[in-house]
């Protein structure tokens, strides 16, 4: 890494970039990492003292950025001082440091510590509200004391992800600034752009959703998720329905929670095939009160069947007997199914909603921004042992479930 190097006007514009908060999102070899490393090495240089800090999830690419860097023979005549242990760091003759560390255990390894600049990379490995709450309480902190920067990057994880909407929700804040790159704006391809060969042949061999989401950096794209932007899309349709029609037959499916997770209920319209009612409870509502309310709605949709997840979830994860929230909604149901959502059962439910969704059966209307938001996010990873596991994106899947279980009624109801 020459401390002299071509670099992309963006690229340019990001290394001289003087706002506190910066979101540099690009696809695949867009010299991303070009780009802060020599932004890290003009502040090191051309400010004494100044301290950076480059902190990934991947221990795989800290070590090689690490490397790059320390074995670059350009920046070594700069160097006074290469550490590995305890953590690998460059210390530059005119006494700035850049650290290397991986972002793991909530952040612990760099908690307290003081820099004038933080640069995160591959930020979509951080996908839940937990992850988002470490990040913010540790990284906020560190540049503090200096009123410093905090650089973020990676790539998207559909429109939802956290980190796009805290950028967003401050597009009109002086302090932030964003990038959003396809890897054809990359000094490799620029010229030829996305009709460059190798631009062309990933979108000739990965699938659609991987290209959109690592290649062409779209911000709805996202290679994990269970339902298709498209599908989606075509489904939002029908009205939300508080006076409900007296000849129909409705279902109700309800994912219990309380402290950890709120819960969720959804009300379907069985001669439609259309949600009615999408609602998300309090968090922290008490069962007794949260049973009542629901038994009158249930009562309200032509006593409609509810069905319920049974699992455990409403306890908050205390080791409390799950019938003793349970007796409240028996009591105020007058026609309760429950339901227990272990792994093979839900997996089901949701590839039953999921198909219903692709062939476009059922429909739910534009208003229910909570539950399309939610289906936006949901996505299908793989455990060690290759098993599907279906979760939201920030840890919450209240909606998902409550309309599966909603759905699973329809089904019961048309096929018995």
């Amino acid at each position: 890494m020459a401390i002299v190097m071509k670099v992309t006007d963006w690229q340019y514009d990001y290394i001289n970039a003087d706002e506190k908060n910066l979101l540099l999102m690009a696809g695949r070899r867009a010299g991303k990492s070009a780009a802060i490393k020599c932004r890290m090495v003009k502040d090191s240089l051309m400010d004494p003292g100044h301290r950076s800090l480059f902190l990934t999830p991947s221990g795989t690419l800290c070590d090689a950025i690490f490397t790059e860097m320390r074995t670059d023979k350009y920046l070594l005549k700069r160097v006074k001082k290469i550490e590995k242990q305890p953590m690998r760091k460059i210390i530059f003759n005119n006494g700035s440091v850049i650290d290397f560390n991986m972002f793991d255990d909530g952040g612990e390894k760099v908690r307290g510590l003081k820099y004038h600049s933080v640069y995160f990379d591959e930020i979509q490995t951080l996908n839940s509200l937990k992850d988002r709450d470490a990040f913010l309480s540790v990284l906020v902190p560190l540049v503090a004391d200096y009123d410093g920067v905090i650089s973020i990057s990676g790539q998207y994880r559909g429109k939802n992800c956290w980190w796009y909407k805290l950028y967003q929700e401050n597009k009109d804040n002086p302090d932030y600034k964003m990038w959003s790159l396809p890897s054809w704006e990359g000094w490799l391809f620029h010229e030829q752009g996305e009709q460059h060969p190798a631009i062309q042949r990933m979108k000739q061999t990965l699938p659609k959703a991987k290209y959109e989401q690592e290649v062409a950096c779209i911000p709805a794209a996202n290679q994990l998720a269970v339902f298709r932007p498209e599908d989606l899309q075509a489904i939002k349709r029908g009205q939300l329905c508080s006076k409900p029609d007296s000849t129909h037959e409705y279902v109700c499916g309800c994912d219990l929670g309380r402290t950890v997770d709120p819960s969720f209920w959804v009300v379907f319209d069985l001669n439609t095939a259309t949600v009615v009612h999408a609602e998300e409870r309090p968090l922290g509502e008490r069962h007794e009160i949260g049973a009542q309310k629901l038994g009158t709605l249930c009562k309200k949709y032509n006593n409609c069947e509810c069905f319920v997840d049974t699992t455990g979830g409403a306890t908050g994860g205390r080791k409390v007997n799950i019938d003793a929230y349970l007796k409240f909604y028996r009591q105020k149901l007058g026609n309760m199914r429950p339901v227990q959502m272990q792994l093979k059962n839900k997996n089901r439910l949701i590839e039953n909603l999921q198909l219903a969704i692709e062939n476009n059966e059922i429909s739910i209307p534009k208003d229910c921004i909570k539950l399309i938001e939610e289906l936006e996010d949901y996505e299908l990873n793989l455990d060690s042992w290759g098993n599907p596991h279906y979760a939201g994106l920030n840890g919450h899947d209240d909606g998902v479930v409550a309309l599966a279980l909603a759905y699973e009624g329809y089904r019961i109801s048309s096929y018995g």
